[in-house]
């Protein structure tokens, strides 16, 4: 039936077969059963076998069914993505390492006090022992210890102590800024109905051991805010050692696994977790969080848009510690397979990240990288969206980016505070607006002529009049042609106190309009109204009317 093959698809894409995933949705896409999330997994099935056209058109009939999913959005306000990734360049050069073998290898969390780098196998048959994975029938994932050298290879290649390495997955890990504490990732190892949920999963969890003086890990420890009722792993911690950054799909996330930070105490307890928000997290998976020491934060997703699978993101850093912009790194870091477990070294320029793309030596590979282009703050425009008169914040205001033509480049929503910001290209001129029910639109008109592209943003807040009932509207048009004029600086002066009412510019509809909030029916209101366009005598008018009911 078509909902079998809703389901036997989705098991292919979860275990990565995408050619049997793409061919059973195809086989049920079309019928009355198939789901937004149907849509969804088969564009990103068609897309990880390289049909980018074909995803889109899914992407598009995905994103009329969930209005409000990221998901969609992030595909809706980019449709130009690919060329974006494209024109942002190459950042760095990769290489598949010596270490892998056939198996799964993934990983290189790099140790913090000397040259060791660690990972994630499932290289190690086990006599005696089962040792396979019943959702995959592969082997459970191991931790290995190994030496970076010079090239970036990692080499003596060493298991990890019996007393880490479980008969469960261990997965990926950190080390405290000053190597004396590691965390890392486990299966839940609780005794008896302690270990798996209501559906009989056993969730991952969150562990912390102490580093003594000959690297040993003792005084093994479960983070306090773990359950056998959802997944937390993947950590990463800050280079001031205050915050722990790590994966979860514990209740009250935005979908599938979202990415937290939590505080890490002085005196060895932890805070409450916080979920990113919806800058980082979609309805999709965001797993891997990565902190670098100069405070990019990088992590992978299949909710954001990119080239397929899951991809490597960055956040870039702000002033004020928290952060700006989320890029995708690009090729060839990203491609149209599932590259993850991405992590960097303390100088910035070098580390690892693993992908299960053709080409490697076995299931997943790790590969080592180079940075060789910083990533950088492009233009950008940015701004707060707010009541005229009470200079409330209006949080879900739509907000557009037009060009100097009127035409639509992109839409955004206010956050919850009330924050917009769009990507500009240098020498254009722009217009940005805001609409938001019950309030009049407002709109600003601002360029990028010889701005140095290195200028962090340009801010541009908006003020929304809230309709109060009653408004002022003008329209501007050419004597001779009657076709209405943009450009026009419109100054009106309120003659009954000699206070400036309006000070604009025309758009393209040539028109105005401004709330009336001070006046009621029969009150007498008398303007000024100046008129100043280049090419154009300037007009000056007195505009004088007495209120009264339609």
């Amino acid at each position: 039936s078509p909902k079998m093959k809703s389901k036997l698809a989705i098991c292919y894409y979860n275990t990565g077969e995408m050619k049997k995933s793409e061919e059973t949705f195809a086989q049920m896409i079309n019928s009355d059963v198939a789901t937004r999330e149907d849509f969804f997994y088969y564009a990103q099935a068609l897309k990880q076998n390289g049909k980018y056209v074909d995803s889109d058109l899914w992407m598009e009939k995905f994103n009329k069914l969930a209005l409000n999913d990221a998901r969609g959005l992030s595909y809706v306000n980019n449709p130009t993505y690919l060329d974006k990734i494209e024109k942002q360049g190459i950042h760095f050069t990769i290489n598949n390492l010596n270490c892998n073998t056939p198996s799964a290898d993934f990983g290189g969390y790099p140790s913090t006090v000397n040259n060791d780098a660690y990972f994630v196998s499932s290289r190690r048959k086990r006599v005696f022992v089962q040792n396979e994975w019943s959702w995959n029938s592969k082997r459970f994932l191991d931790l290995y210890k190994s030496t970076i050298a010079s090239s970036s290879e990692l080499e003596n290649v060493e298991l990890i102590t019996k007393k880490v390495n479980t008969r469960f997955h261990e997965g990926p890990m950190c080390f405290s800024p000053d190597g004396k504490f590691v965390y890392y990732t486990r299966n839940n190892i609780s005794k008896g109905s302690k270990r798996k949920d209501q559906k009989g999963i056993q969730n991952l969890k969150l562990y912390r051991a102490t580093v003594d003086s000959k690297g040993k890990w003792t005084n093994e420890e479960v983070l306090n805010f773990n359950s056998k009722d959802y997944s937390v792993g993947h950590p990463s911690v800050t280079s001031d050692g205050k915050t722990l950054y790590f994966a979860s799909d514990m209740p009250g996330g935005f979908g599938g696994a979202d990415l937290y930070k939590v505080s890490l105490n002085a005196d060895g307890s932890y805070g409450k977790p916080e979920n990113l928000g919806k800058q980082f997290n979609t309805e999709g998976q965001e797993m891997f969080p990565w902190m670098s020491n100069d405070g990019h934060l990088f992590f992978s997703s299949n909710g954001h848009i990119g080239l397929g699978g899951l991809d490597v993101f960055v956040m870039l850093p702000n002033k004020n510690g928290g952060f700006d912009k989320l890029m995708n790194v690009g090729k060839p870091v990203n491609g149209q397979h599932d590259d993850f477990a991405f992590t960097m070294n303390k100088d910035n320029l070098t580390g690892y990240f693993s992908s299960n793309r053709e080409g490697g030596k076995g299931d997943d590979d790790i590969y080592s990288y180079v940075l060789t282009k910083p990533f950088k703050q492009n233009l950008v425009v940015e701004g707060i969206v707010a009541d005229l008169q009470t200079k409330e914040i209006l949080p879900g205001s739509t907000v557009y980016l037009k060009d100097d033509k009127g035409t639509v480049l992109a839409t955004t929503t206010a956050d919850d505070k009330g924050a917009y910001s769009f990507e500009l290209e240098p020498e254009k001129n722009y217009v940005v607006s805001a609409s938001k029910d019950k309030y009049f639109d407002d709109l600003a008109n601002f360029n990028t002529v010889n701005l140095n592209p290195e200028v962090e943003s340009i801010k541009q807040d908006l003020d929304l009049d809230k309709d109060p009932g009653l408004a002022l509207y003008c329209l501007v048009t050419d004597a001779k042609s009657n076709v209405p004029l943009e450009g026009v600086k419109l100054t009106i002066i309120d003659k009954t106190n000699g206070q400036e009412f309006l000070s604009t510019t025309t758009p393209e509809t040539g028109d105005a309009k401004k709330g009336i909030a001070d006046k009621k029916v029969n009150d007498l209101i008398t303007y000024t109204i100046k008129l100043e366009k280049e090419g154009y005598l300037t007009k000056t008018v007195v505009f004088s009317q007495r209120i009264v009911k339609p």
